[in-house]
């Protein structure tokens, strides 16, 4: 079965769904790790594997440009709480990298993201030491299940500090791999650890 490539075309309603579930996650993880004192001065971690050339035909945001507004909207604090910001973008299709490359130096960042334009798993392999060694949010849009291991699963859940986010197609059958993938959310009890009350959870679209 080919694979469908979202970006040549503008965003369908089901993909507008996802990048909104993916911006309120980004912002509901930020208030918690912006205002818990135990991670001031913690480098957040951001790591988006199949990240697209970051916008549609439209010039729609995807992944990669909603988590940098998201940041941007949050650089005062960050800059205050002194965090430093490490992003990793990947993606197999190198002009998609091409291209978001290009519109993140329009922007003038302040963080150097990485770049890479690499399969999956060595991706994956290239960067799972640093997957909770600080705060760290992963996101993973894919075609299926296929990429989610039982060994790339534990990776993901070993830290306290590691947040993700990974959506599967809705036709895949195989229920029972999608229940042992089903992805564990822990931004309430990280709140409550951190003792920050709920009204800074602030979700929104």
């Amino acid at each position: 079965m080919p694979i469908r490539d979202l970006h040549g075309k503008p965003f369908d309603e089901g993909t507008k769904t996802k990048l909104i579930i993916y911006r309120s996650y980004v912002r509901a993880w930020l208030q918690v790790f912006l205002h818990a004192e135990p991670f001031r001065g913690k480098s957040l971690q951001f790591f988006d594997f199949f990240c697209g050339p970051g916008e549609d035909a439209t010039g729609t945001p995807g992944s990669p440009l909603i988590l940098i507004n998201e940041l941007l909207a949050q650089r005062a604090a960050i800059e205050e709480r002194s965090h430093d910001i490490r992003i990793f973008f990947n993606d197999r299709d190198e002009e998609k990298i091409d291209n978001l490359r290009q519109l993140c130096s329009e922007r003038s960042l302040p963080w150097r993201p990485r770049f890479e334009t690499l399969e999956f798993a060595e991706a994956f392999d290239k960067v799972r030491t640093e997957i909770g060694a600080g705060p760290s949010l992963v996101f993973v849009d894919q075609n299926g299940v296929k990429h989610i291991t039982r060994s790339v699963f534990d990776v993901f859940t070993k830290s306290n500090t590691t947040d993700f986010l990974f959506f599967t197609a809705s036709s895949y059958t195989d229920q029972k791999k999608i229940e042992h993938l089903r992805t564990r959310v822990r931004l309430s009890s990280l709140a409550r650890n951190a003792k920050i009350p709920r009204d800074r959870l602030e979700v929104g679209c």
